[in-house]
């Protein structure tokens, strides 16, 4: 049987936690996978999501915008992850959608503190098909500064700053040593 023609929004995870290893390029990589797998009557829609989400496509068959959105608007963020957002928008793009078969496609390192409580109470259209994509093996982890104090001292016109952390994680991130650098431009 033919495969019936689809509307697919692909949520991608652009959160500071994707920067780890190839996780951010391993998530481009599969955006275009599954734009160039589709068929030529699927419309696909980009959103690029931490605890933000930017709609970078409306619903669209054109695969020469889609994959020049994906490599040049496509960029990783400093914020943390936050799965709401982004899948009220999806189910809200897919209201528009020209296909009955419907999907949402979340490309994710699946860290746990992205599910918050303003999920518990929202439930996914019964129609819209939900296909998580983990890129991470194992249970995500989580490095993160703690106890940051920051202390300046001013001498004249020379302002000293320090600059006091702890590199606190868990999850994977808990077995190995933790590392922070600090860029002062």
């Amino acid at each position: 049987p033919a495969q019936e023609d689809q509307s697919v929004v692909l949520l991608v995870d652009n959160s500071y936690s994707m920067q780890y290893a190839d996780l951010f390029e391993e998530a481009r990589q599969e955006v275009l996978r599954r734009i160039d797998a589709g068929g030529p009557n699927d419309e696909f829609a980009v959103i690029a999501f931490s605890n933000q989400a930017r709609q970078l496509t409306e619903l669209t068959t054109d695969r020469s915008l889609l994959r020049g959105t994906v490599q040049s608007a496509l960029e990783i963020s400093n914020r943390p992850t936050d799965y709401y957002r982004p899948l009220r928008l999806a189910e809200e793009v897919l209201q528009d959608a020209r296909q009955s078969n419907r999907s949402i496609v979340l490309i994710s390192d699946f860290q746990r503190s992205g599910w918050t409580g303003a999920l518990d109470n929202w439930k996914l259209s019964p129609d819209i098909e939900f296909v998580p994509v983990k890129l991470a093996e194992g249970e995500p982890g989580n490095a993160y500064l703690e106890a940051v104090e920051l202390r300046q001292q001013r001498a004249g016109n020379v302002v000293g700053v320090r600059l006091d952390a702890r590199v606190s994680a868990h999850g994977e991130n808990a077995e190995r040593p933790n590392t922070a650098s600090f860029l002062l431009d």
